[in-house]
């Protein structure tokens, strides 16, 4: 009987459950999916102009506008700070963590800047 019940659910593609063993299937619990808040690029620009606003009180490098030039020019303004970076990397100063925030703040504004276009 049971053999039979098996040959025709493996016909029809499916899996014969044979409950001998004393174990019986439990329908898990389907975890419910978390809904991603969507990131605009607005709402970057947003908190990197917070953030850059909340640096001006003793800044380590001048602000500078980075919207009109190109990539690669904005990205020169790190290389010094990174040389100073290297030359003591286990114990580097505030002054050097502090430009390197700051500038790499200038590289979020200029990037997001170019995602708008």
């Amino acid at each position: 009987e049971r053999e039979l019940a098996r040959l025709e659910a493996e016909e029809r593609g499916e899996d014969f459950d044979d409950s001998d063993d004393g174990m019986h299937q439990i329908a898990k619990k389907k975890k419910k999916k978390r809904k991603k808040d969507t990131i605009t690029v607005e709402m970057l620009q947003e908190r990197v102009a917070i953030l850059i606003e909340e640096t001006m009180v003793r800044r380590e490098t001048m602000k500078k506008d980075y919207t009109l030039l190109e990539g690669n020019f904005v990205a020169k303004d790190l290389d010094p700070i990174i040389a100073q970076f290297e030359k003591n990397p286990d114990e580097p100063s505030d002054a050097i963590m502090r430009a390197t925030f700051e500038v790499t703040l200038g590289l979020l504004e200029k990037g997001t800047s170019l995602m708008t276009q």
